[in-house]
């Protein structure tokens, strides 16, 4: 028997060290279509039969390791190594951790069945789950490899110790809605009936054997909620009778959601998360356990005493003896939450060759005692007919890359077989099976050889009927009514196109889908309701079916033409359509104008207004003056005439002004001002007199300087300049056809300059006259002008006017070969040298002003060479202001 014993034990170890964490989820089995169960995952997924039934407790089992002990790899063992137990021993328990991580869980589905009707999926499943949790110190596979041996030198440390064990029963409904071809839904609702709970804490758990003595001290706690209960010796004790099984310890409830949906034909999304929900364990139960023992030669010596013939103490008495000396506390808790592991399942999924293959990517999300686990899985898939789906898996991002799944559901008549298995090695050691009996036959039994996951799937269910769909509009064809709907049109639960309005014409052609119910059997092929006069009012409402031309933008809301305002005249003609009742109304709807003036006849006060005058009329059609001058607007010229000008206009409204000098005679003070003062008057219509010296401006040669009426109202100029400006324009003049001063006007020009430099009230205008000769120079145009201009404002031009002359001087052939210039263009360029010969003495340029008069003024005959030089001069005249 202890040999029996230790062989499980050894072969127990080894399977737990091929496999890897998180074995919950057979991915193998999520993309196999005609599996009944695929809606365990996501649901939202419908089977492919209409009805099913699983096999009690064979319909759905599921097992599952997890561990974090070290692989055959991580031991040091290489590939294919073939197993000696007892040499290999103590490398195996040496690549163990201090303390290791081991889980496991089973499913056994107690009922599973589900059926269709029209597009709608409904299950139920009542299933067994088991799970245990545990943290285990390496003592504990020490005492698996070497067994549990009271011998010299024992010693076996668990303190740390600690697993859950919770059973379950789960009972979930679920429901399932496929939309249409390309979208569907599913829930489930989840009963949790807690049959179990152990939580099991080692805080202080060692044996030591020394010398035959034995030493053991112990301070675990238990928490329970079950109905089983532990004694003070550590062991289960069964229930009075059979129902106490029956008796719920816990309750809770969880909840599946679940959508898939087709954007292409050939490509399938789903999405689904599950197990969201908890259990509450009631009424649990705490036990501490303690132990203190010491069993020593004094011991072992009494023990003999009191079992003649008997040498050596058997280990099964000592435990039972160290069992006696527990010592318990019991008290009751108040309810634990026990939360399940959500998880989250994202899926693509790519059709070939009319989904006879596929690809598939599978993301799974798992929250588990606040660790966050994700793994992403690869699949090809195998549908070479309805009876047979083959699958092969891949997980891509678990960390394990040396490993596949495999999954296949073969449906038999009625019978439907699924086996599935993720995470299978593909790298093996192995060990000789005869090391473990000696009957057993040399096999060597491979062993997975790097850290895989393992887990296992088989379920047996009779399956009825399949969904035949020939039109692909989610409804089989045993329940279809139409069996012929077009691709992509959404139906009713009897497969025909939906009518929401029922119109008689299906959603997917109607333009108009909320037809009214009165409106049925007046509607056009494209759903919406006739207007067979296009009047705008439905046939199923016109009560003048026959409206034609213009009318039909104008009926109300029977389909009749209007005539608002009762007028005689219909709306479609009527252009015042708001005449007011009783009125006298033309043709087209509009009140009678006899005079045309806009004012109709009922509110025209003056009935017979001129036909000049329309448009010029007030609200009574009478004709308005709205200046009130006494002049009607229509023959009024200036219609805005003040209100103090009344009286003082003519025939045309307008202001008189009588003596023509701007200003209006209502504002004239001065109503008879000459006709030379006209434009010289101020506001009030009076002569400016703008330097106030008594002479008004029109008289005042200088109105802005002060002077007397002897001198025309400028100031006196003295005698001996009046003189000298008689005698300069005898004086100043011009060598023939040159711009050189004659060298006799250089001591009158002096003598100006005195005078203009004791004077600096006069300024000078220089009046520039010649000859009717008619000369071409391009040395007189004004860009020789400014040349000249330019050097004659040297300081030495005294000393050079000479020289300059001689450079400026034109020869008779010369000026025949150049362009014309004007006679007031020399008379000006006369003016200018004068000018700028006063400047270069020092004379302000602003009291100097040119004007060239050409040959207009002659002083003599231009008939003689003696006369033409008296008329080429220059003449000066003083005046009092700047001119501008």
């Amino acid at each position: 028997m202890r040999r029996t014993l230790s062989t499980i034990r050894k072969i127990a170890l080894l399977c737990f060290i091929s496999v890897g964490l998180n074995a919950q989820q057979i991915n193998s089995l999520y993309f196999l279509d005609n599996s009944p169960l695929r809606h365990t995952y996501n649901p939202s997924f419908q089977p492919v039969s209409n009805f099913y039934f699983g096999i009690p407790a064979l319909s759905n089992i599921k097992f599952g390791f997890e561990s974090d002990l070290p692989t055959y790899k991580n031991a040091g063992f290489d590939l294919g190594h073939v197993f000696d137990l007892e040499a290999d021993k103590s490398k195996l328990l040496s690549a163990l951790r201090p303390y290791s991580a081991f889980n496991s869980n089973l499913q056994l589905t107690l009922l599973d069945m589900g059926f269709r009707y029209n597009s709608n999926y409904w299950t139920l499943t009542v299933s067994e789950k088991a799970e245990l949790n545990s943290l285990l110190p390496n003592s504990t596979f020490s005492i698996l490899l070497d067994g549990f041996d009271l011998i010299d030198g024992f010693n076996a440390n668990m303190t740390g110790l600690n697993f859950t064990i919770n059973t379950y029963t789960e009972t979930a409904l679920g429901y399932s809605r496929a939309v249409s071809d390309k979208f569907g839904f599913g829930a489930k609702l989840k009963l949790l009936y807690g049959n179990n709970y152990f939580s099991v804490l080692a805080n202080q758990t060692n044996m030591n054997v020394t010398n035959q003595n034995v030493t053991a001290a112990a301070n675990f706690s238990v928490v329970k909620s079950s109905a089983l209960g532990l004694n003070d010796q550590f062991g289960l004790v069964s229930p009075a009778g059979f129902f106490d099984y029956l008796k719920p310890q816990g309750l809770g409830g969880a909840v599946d959601l679940g959508v898939n949906y087709k954007p292409l034909k050939f490509i399938e999304l789903a999405l689904s998360v599950s197990d969201l929900g908890m259990i509450r364990w009631s009424k649990p139960q705490s036990i501490q356990y303690q132990l203190n023992y010491v069993f020593d030669e004094n011991d072992r010596n009494s023990w003999l005493a009191d079992h003649p013939g008997v040498t050596e103490v058997p280990q099964d008495s000592i435990i039972a003896d160290m069992k006696s000396h527990l010592t318990t506390t019991r008290s009751n808790l108040s309810s634990i939450d026990n939360y399940l592991s959500p998880k989250m399942n994202f899926s693509a999924e790519f059709g070939l060759l009319n989904n006879k293959l596929s690809l598939g990517l599978l993301s799974r999300s798992m929250l588990r005692d606040d660790n966050f686990v994700h793994e992403l899985t690869s699949a090809f898939n195998i549908r070479p007919n309805d009876w047979l789906n083959l699958g092969l898996s891949y997980s891509i991002t678990n960390g394990n890359m040396s490993n596949i799944g495999f999954g296949g559901s073969i449906r038999a008549g009625k019978l439907n077989i699924f086996l599935t298995a993720d995470y299978i090695p593909l790298k093996y050691v192995s060990m000789d099976l005869q090391q473990l009996n000696p009957v057993v036959p040399a096999i060597n039994f491979p062993l997975g050889y790097e850290k895989n996951r393992m887990n296992f799937g088989l379920g047996f269910n009779f399956v009825f009927g399949s969904r035949k769909d020939a039109d692909k509009d989610r409804i089989s064809d045993k329940f279809d009514k139409c069996p012929d709907t077009l691709p992509g049109v959404k139906v009713d639960s009897h497969g025909c196109p939906v009518d929401t309005d029922k119109d008689g014409v299906p959603d997917y052609l109607d333009a108009c889908p909320a037809t009214p119910k009165e409106a049925r059997g007046y509607v056009g092929p494209d759903g919406c309701p006739l207007d067979s006069d296009g009047d705008g009012i439905p046939d199923y409402m016109d009560k003048c079916p026959g409206t034609i031309g213009a009318s039909r933008q104008h009926v109300n809301d029977e389909g009749c033409p209007l005539d608002t305002d009762g007028d005689g005249v219909l709306d479609f003609k009527d252009r015042c359509p708001d005449t007011p009742v009783g009125i006298s109304v033309d043709s087209v709807g509009c009140p009678v104008d006899t005079d045309g003036d806009g004012v109709p006849d009922y509110l025209d006060l003056c009935a017979e207004t001129p036909f000049a005058a329309r448009g010029f009329v007030d609200k009574n059609g009478c004709p308005v003056d709205t200046d009130d001058d006494g002049v009607l607007d229509y023959l009024d010229l200036c219609p805005d005439t003040p209100v103090e000008a009344r009286g003082f206009v003519d025939i045309n409204g307008c202001l008189i002004d009588a003596d023509d000098d701007g200003v209006a005679d209502y504002m004239d003070e001065c109503k008879n001002t000459p006709f030379a003062a006209r434009g010289m008057v101020d506001h009030r219509g009076c002569p400016l007199d703008s330097d106030f010296d008594g002479i008004p401006d029109y008289l005042d040669d200088c109105p802005r300087v002060p002077g007397s009426a002897e001198f025309r109202g400028c100031p006196e100029i003295k005698k001996e300049v009046r003189l000298l400006i008689q005698k300069a324009a005898q004086t100043i003049q011009f060598k023939k056809d040159t711009l050189d001063i004659e060298s006799s006007s250089f001591g009158i020009l002096n003598e100006i300059v005195t005078v203009l430099n004791q004077n600096p009230a006069y300024y000078l205008q220089i009046q520039g006259h010649t000859d009717n000769v008619i000369r071409k120079s391009h040395l007189i145009a004004d860009s020789v002008v400014v040349a000249i201009e330019n050097s004659i404002s040297s300081d030495t031009i005294t000393h050079k006017l000479p020289a300059l002359a001689d450079k400026v001087a034109l020869t008779g052939n010369e000026l025949q070969k150049n362009d014309s210039v004007t006679k007031v263009q020399i008379s000006e360029a006369y003016a200018k040298l004068v000018k700028r010969y006063f400047i270069s003495k020092g004379i302000e340029e602003k009291r100097l002003f040119v004007r060239g008069f050409g040959d207009t003024k002659p002083v003599a005959t231009n008939e003689t060479e003696a006369g033409r030089s008296k008329n080429r001069r220059v003449e000066l005249l003083v005046v009092f202001e700047e001119e501008k």
